[in-house]
């Protein structure tokens, strides 16, 4: 017996194709709320073009997630890590090329000069680089003194003492030793806010040196920099 074409028939046959053809559209649509975990996702399923933008906020990244490993090279820059500093900008940067020698003892004028505006707090950060003649026998020691608005002048009051450092060394022949301006009682290495807007300008007062014989000290380089408090 020939089996007549139907409408039954017709929308069965229909219904059977769109399954096979797009059964996986259709089981997304009828996917249960929670049902698709990480299991359930295929290896690199989900990539860059898949994320909607901005979908991912700080609340979504776990603490510790992101470490020096997942940064790019030279993807912050000073003026992006500035912006979550306590010192919001670097303001200035002063140096010194020499080399210039401690005897006698005298003062070097950073060059260029700096602003400190009205309200503004300044912290200086400051190293310099000593040498040591092969003539200069160990034990041997520098003392360098960083001044504001010294105006050429070796005399230290409170008022110009911005910070000291003291470098020694116990080897032998031609070397060169680096050192850092530090912060010590009557010099914080800052200078807190300011009545009113004015420029200013840093030394160097090669203090001291000491060798055990001989002599041949000299200052070979130098550079402060000023940073400005938010």
């Amino acid at each position: 017996m020939r089996r007549h074409l139907t409408y039954q028939n017709a929308m069965a046959t229909i219904a059977a194709l769109l399954l096979i053809a797009g059964g996986t559209a259709f089981a997304a649509a009828q996917l249960a709320k929670n049902s698709v975990g990480k299991k359930q996702l295929k290896a690199n399923a989900v990539t860059t073009a898949k994320i909607k933008k901005n979908a991912v906020t700080k609340a979504k990244i776990k603490n510790g997630a992101v470490n020096g490993a997942k940064v790019a090279d030279g993807s912050i820059t000073g003026t992006k890590l500035a912006s979550g500093a306590p010192y919001s900008q670097l303001t200035t940067k002063l140096r010194f090329s020499g080399p210039i020698d401690f005897a006698p003892p005298g003062i070097v004028p950073l060059p260029g000069t700096y602003t400190q505006n009205a309200g503004e707090d300044l912290r200086f950060l400051g190293d310099f680089e000593v040498g040591f003649a092969a003539s200069c026998e160990a034990p041997r020691t520098v003392i360098v003194i960083l001044l504001q608005d010294s105006s050429g002048s070796m005399s230290i009051s409170q008022e110009n003492f911005l910070g000291l450092a003291k470098v020694t060394d116990l080897g032998s022949g031609a070397v060169s030793r680096t050192g850092q301006f530090e912060a010590v009682v009557g010099a914080p290495m800052s200078r807190m806010s300011a009545a009113s807007t004015a420029s200013h300008s840093l030394s160097i007062l090669m203090a001291n040196f000491e060798c055990k014989s001989g002599s041949g000290v000299s200052l070979n380089s130098a550079g402060v920099d000023v940073l400005g408090l938010r």
